[in-house]
């Protein structure tokens, strides 16, 4: 249950002074953050399930407008993922959609999101003002501070694209952009970073939701989890090996109790063993990684570059994790089983052995992260992104839509005709495997995905829509050359596009609205 007090009152801790005030651009006062206990007092319209009639704190109260203790609300982390989902791609083409009390998000070089939040936009300036935590050149602190940025079409080809985080309605109905901002306001100029406590994250996550998260520090928790089951796998090996190869070459061993050859059979046994639990723990990681990736994509939280980019990423950085952590362990015991006779040949064994699996697997874990982000990137680049529609207004004539079906066709591409909001559903003209190119009523699904065509990329609507029409009851189906997406992509750009993946269209297609 909730308590309130005045504006001008005391805390709860009976703190008097020590508060950072939350003011609109106009100086109102719209609520306070108490720095000794760390809690947040709003005004009711930002507490709408509280009444007036909760009791007051202790001590003396004032009588002007009541502020109540704030609930933050907290937002579920999924550790499959370095960057929190969904998220919309920006650039100078879109600017115009970014507003005051945004949270923004770009992929720095070295691999880690840095967070801010929007304060003003200058659309004609294709240029934003944002209060992050960031490091001024002529200091070396990090300091939350008022910053420029510009956004053009040369900016962020692989890192460095910026991305609006959506965040689900319950709050950004809840928490308008002026409270969004003056919770920014009202931390600038602080100072003490905190790499895993405060950092740009946990900044802009508060000033959304009242509460410092951290989707980035989850996920680097879970890589670490994975880190320490895979070199405990290691390590152990390692050790097993080590100590049976010091026991076959110590002098004056008792070979009656354990034979020097099954010393040595237990020792090469570990290598296969250890691999294989190894290899099975990434495997395990990757698959679950991607069952999560898909089920983003298929509820619109992910687009098709982003998918693509979070798929291919994983497979490279569990390809780099297991080749390191085994071939360093492997490596480094071989190459000190080589000193044998030696002071460090017998001690080598276990010790490097142990320590180069530990520091190997490290080493393959954070390469594998960052080459693997580079990869994505660079192999999501031939690919149309798309977009995430949840409302068939959202949908134009002439869009080259996709529509996620069945296991056996997953997903149709599709050209729209037009489509009535009163009956939800859409109209379509897409290249069938048993009826050739159909025109047809399809019921609108959340989610569709609308295909992203670069500005001069594609035609106009009436042209593709009369590219389409032009080719009702062909029947050239073919799944590799010319299914129903390089169908859309000939209607919107006036050539064959071959699909780099099939898609599957012609299993089972053309059941009008059952298909979908």
């Amino acid at each position: 249950m909730s308590i309130k007090i005045g504006f001008e009152d005391a805390c709860i801790c009976w703190n008097e002074d020590n508060f950072r005030w939350y003011r609109t651009k106009t100086g109102e006062k719209i609520g306070k953050y108490c720095s000794e206990c760390n809690v947040e007092w709003l005004p009711q319209k930002y507490m709408p399930n509280v009444s007036e009639d909760v009791p007051d704190a202790p001590g003396p109260r004032g009588k002007e407008e009541f502020l109540f203790l704030s609930e933050p609300l907290k937002l579920e982390a999924n550790t499959s993922f370095q960057i929190q989902a969904p998220r919309t791609k920006i650039d100078v083409n879109n600017i115009i959609e970014i507003k005051p009390g945004d949270h923004v998000t770009w992929h720095r070089l070295h691999g880690m999101w840095h967070h801010a939040i929007v304060e003003e936009v200058r659309s004609e300036e294709n240029k934003i003002t944002v209060i992050e935590w960031t490091a001024l050149k002529e200091q070396w602190t990090p300091e939350i501070v008022r910053s420029t940025l510009s956004i053009d079409g040369n900016n962020g080809l692989l890192f460095n694209q910026m991305y609006r985080i959506e965040y689900p309605d319950e709050i950004t109905s809840l928490y308008d952009p002026d409270l969004v901002v003056a919770r920014a306001n009202s931390r600038r100029k602080d100072t003490g970073y905190k790499p895993f406590i405060d950092n740009c994250e946990t900044f802009a996550t508060y000033c959304k939701t009242g509460s410092p998260q951290s989707h980035q520090v989850a996920w680097l928790n879970a890589k670490f989890n994975e880190y320490v089951s895979e070199t405990a796998v290691v390590t152990m090996k390692s050790f097993v090996k080590g100590w049976c190869e010091i026991g076959s070459k110590a002098a004056g061993f008792a070979e009656e109790l354990v034979p020097k050859e099954m010393l040595m059979e237990i020792a090469n046994g570990c290598k296969g063993v250890a691999s294989g639990v190894v290899i099975a723990l990434e495997s395990y990681y990757v698959v679950w990684d991607f069952s999560s990736a898909y089920e983003q994509r298929k509820n619109g939280s992910l687009s098709r570059d982003d998918y693509i980019e979070e798929v291919l990423g994983r497979v490279i950085e569990g390809f780099l994790t297991v080749g390191f952590a085994l071939s360093g362990s492997i490596g480094v015991q071989f190459a000190i089983g080589s000193l044998a006779g030696t002071p460090f040949g017998p001690l080598g064994l276990l010790v490097c052995g142990v320590a180069s699996g530990i520091i190997c697997g490290a080493i393959g874990k954070v390469i594998g992260t960052w080459l693997g982000n580079v990869a994505g990137k660079i192999g999501a680049l031939p690919f149309k992104d798309d977009k995430a529609v949840t409302s068939i207004e959202e949908l134009s004539a002439g869009d080259h839509i996709i529509i996620y079906g069945w296991c056996l066709h997953p997903r149709c591409h599709a050209i729209c005709i037009e489509h009535d909001g009163n009956r939800q559903e859409v109209k379509v003209i897409r290249n069938t495997y048993e009826k050739g190119v159909v025109q047809e009523w399809v019921p609108f699904k959340q989610v569709m995905f609308k295909v992203i065509y670069s500005e001069g990329s594609c035609l106009d609507a009436n042209k593709v829509i009369q590219n389409a029409r032009s080719k009702l009851g062909d029947h050239k189906y073919n799944i590799m050359m010319y299914n129903c997406k390089s169908f859309a992509q000939e209607c919107k750009t006036t050539h064959v596009g071959v699909a780099f993946i099939p898609d599957l269209d012609g299993i089972l297609l053309d059941k009008r609205s059952s298909d979908f």
